[in-house]
């Protein structure tokens, strides 16, 4: 579930897309419903990287499974034991341990329970900005081009040289810009998507 655990999954995992109609019809139910245990777990859940391989609300990635009713036969103490020791739960499972504190491992499993598909979005409403945007760039494997075989140029520093607008135009069209350019088209990924790479790009200096 760790960030550095996970490194090549996070960059070569496919994450799951949301369509404009399901980014609109998203349940908005923020950390205000939440206890503050629950609330602790949210910021564990994406302070760690959970995001990036599970899915919840139509959020994150789907190396994992979606864990949107993951309270349906689970209960916080199989879920602790779970989210502590993968292999002891699952024997097949990829996913490494993960080992906070006990009380970090509660409130996580607290939050997870605390999901449903009645309200599956409930505390992710607020990732947007660049959070959004790195979630983005991972799903859409921007990295392999432009981190890892070098297809690509090296984005650090582009928000100093390029405008948001220059850029969003860019993703739309890139061979509108570089004739030759082997970049797909992300014209059909959301304006809320589209300005959020732009505010993840503007931390890459």
């Amino acid at each position: 579930m760790g960030i550095l655990g996970l490194g090549v999954l996070t960059i070569l995992g496919v994450l799951s897309p949301r369509t404009p109609e399901e980014l609109a019809m998203a349940p908005r139910l923020g950390p205000e419903h939440l206890s503050q245990e629950e609330q602790a777990g949210m910021r564990l859940y994406t302070d760690s990287g959970c995001v990036q391989c599970h899915s919840v609300g139509g959020i994150g990635g789907n190396v994992g499974p979606d864990l949107t009713n993951v309270r349906s036969g689970r209960d916080v103490s199989w879920l602790v034991n779970h989210i502590h020791s993968p292999q002891g739960a699952i024997e097949k499972t990829v996913r490494p341990a993960f080992a906070p504190s006990p009380e970090n491992l509660k409130a996580l499993a607290l939050y997870l329970v605390r999901l449903n598909p009645t309200s599956p979005a409930v505390g992710l409403s607020g990732i947007t900005g660049a959070e959004l945007g790195r979630i983005v760039y991972v799903r859409e494997k921007c990295a392999v081009c432009h981190e890892i075989d070098f297809t690509g140029p090296v984005l650090f520093g582009v928000s100093n040289r390029r405008d948001r607008k220059y850029l969003i135009d860019h993703f739309k069209d890139p061979r509108a810009f570089v004739r030759d350019s082997k970049m797909p088209s992300f014209a059909h990924l959301p304006e809320e998507e589209l300005n959020a790479l732009v505010d993840y790009l503007d931390t890459l200096k």
